[in-house]
């Protein structure tokens, strides 16, 4: 079973204004998904939930995934990391733990859980230009990044796509298997022949086969309940007629699976 990471995008607003949450006997400072703050709730504990739901009936499963809660769980955040280590004006500054993690993220042993539609775009970027100065980069480095990966696949026009729904064809291009994983395989082809980009192919396709992008807080707030949810499931915008599986069950299915995928 490969080893889960959490990822964030980065950290909290209050992080950036006084720096020092209240302790409450933990770190005197923020960490990455901090278990204050309102994220871990959503973000950190329905995946994980959900990935155990999954794996109830498998036992050696189960007690390998469970073997790893105190990691994942733990007050330092052990297996938990931000893609920028700021976000301020339109300028996002990548973390130093991305650029540490990223060297390892193909050889297949780990998996990372990654929420929202600009940490994917970031780590999209340093996957792109693995031998780029890390710096700031301004917001449009990034924001068309996932949708042109999407369009090179030969999925929807992105344009008819809200973000949740890009975030969404890029989970299943990360996480399903045949005609996905020949359209990733296409999709990364093509951005690296059209643009230039130093990266080789089959070390981006592994590492992107290493995550699962899944949505962020608005897969929770935005109203109607359910609605943004469905384009993230769908892939799409919805319709009265769809019917599709319920989000956190559909996370869940595809953590449990690449946990001990080998492809």
């Amino acid at each position: 079973m490969r080893r889960l990471f959490l990822v964030g995008m980065a950290p909290p607003a209050d992080g950036k204004r006084c720096a020092r949450p209240f302790p409450v006997g933990l770190s005197e400072m923020l960490i990455a998904l901090d278990p204050r703050h309102g994220v871990f709730p959503n973000l950190v504990m329905t995946p994980l939930l959900s990935t155990l739901f999954q794996l109830r009936d498998k036992r050696e499963q189960l007690n390998d995934f469970l073997g790893q809660l105190t990691d994942l769980l733990g007050d330092d955040g052990k297996r938990r990391f931000n893609v920028f280590a700021s976000v301020e004006d339109g300028l996002y500054l990548l973390s130093e733990e991305l650029h540490a993690q990223l060297s390892e993220l193909h050889d297949r042993k780990k998996l990372w859980v990654v929420f929202g539609y600009w940490s994917v775009a970031g780590i999209l970027w340093s996957l792109f230009n693995p031998s780029a100065i890390r710096g700031e980069l301004a917001e449009e480095d990034l924001v068309a990044l996932p949708r042109i990966l999407v369009v090179k696949a030969g999925r929807l026009a992105p344009r008819k796509l809200s973000m949740t729904a890009v975030l969404g064809v890029i989970h299943r291009l990360c996480t399903g298997d045949g005609k996905d994983l020949q359209d990733l395989e296409l999709g990364v082809r093509k951005i690296l022949d059209e643009k230039g980009y130093s990266a080789q192919l089959d070390r981006v396709v592994a590492a992107l086969r290493s995550i699962v992008p899944i949505s962020h807080n608005e897969a929770y707030q935005t109203l109607p309940t359910g609605h943004i949810q469905n384009h993230f499931v769908l892939g799409k915008v919805p319709t009265d007629s769809d019917n599709p599986e319920l989000f956190w069950k559909y996370i869940g299915q595809a953590i449990a699976r690449r946990l001990v995928s080998e492809n």
